[in-house]
């Protein structure tokens, strides 16, 4: 798994951060395959985007911002139409399909869903939801200081542990 990196204990977001950059890491040693799919949609929603600003800005010099050419006032209009369709497509993606997802992936066909979140920067409490397969989302939380050591580490096997325990528990209410 490599070296893990020193974290600051003060800080709620470097611990989550952690947490979450090992996440994958983790469930591939559960013999999970992480599944890109949300990822490559935001990705692909956003070059799609900056192609369009790129199209457009292009055409501005072209016809210098002739908008008495019908072609160039149609092209622009169409244009920035559907960077902005785009852009909001984007922003839904984003807040609804998203969301706080740190983890997709699968497992003997059956879909795993993982999200994170901590209430906020003072708790050091890390809330994990868990979805496998047609399951209900399953949640649960664990305080930082079991899964770090004094020195700022995360301590791997708790942190496998934790979420090997979790699936588990998902995985017998999904059969």
């Amino acid at each position: 798994m490599g070296e893990r990196k020193k974290v600051n204990l003060s800080s709620v977001v470097a611990l989550r951060t952690e947490c979450d950059e090992t996440l994958p890491q983790a469930l591939a040693s559960l013999k999970y395959t992480e599944s890109f799919t949300v990822v490559d949609t935001r990705l692909a929603l956003g070059l799609l985007s900056v192609a369009i600003a790129g199209g457009l800005y292009y055409y501005e010099k072209k016809f210098g911002d002739d908008l008495k050419d019908l072609f160039y006032y149609y092209l622009l209009l169409g244009g920035v139409t559907t960077f902005f369709v785009l852009n909001g497509l984007l922003y839904l993606h984003a807040q609804y399909v998203q969301k706080n997802t740190k983890y997709v992936g699968y497992n003997k066909d059956k879909k795993v869903v993982i999200g994170t979140s901590t209430k906020n920067a003072t708790t050091p409490v890390y809330d994990v939801e868990f979805k496998v397969g047609d399951s209900p989302v399953a949640k649960d939380s664990i305080s930082f200081s079991e899964l770090f050591t004094e020195d700022g580490y995360l301590k791997l096997d708790s942190y496998i542990g934790f979420i090997k325990k979790n699936l588990e528990k998902v995985s017998k209410k999904s059969t």
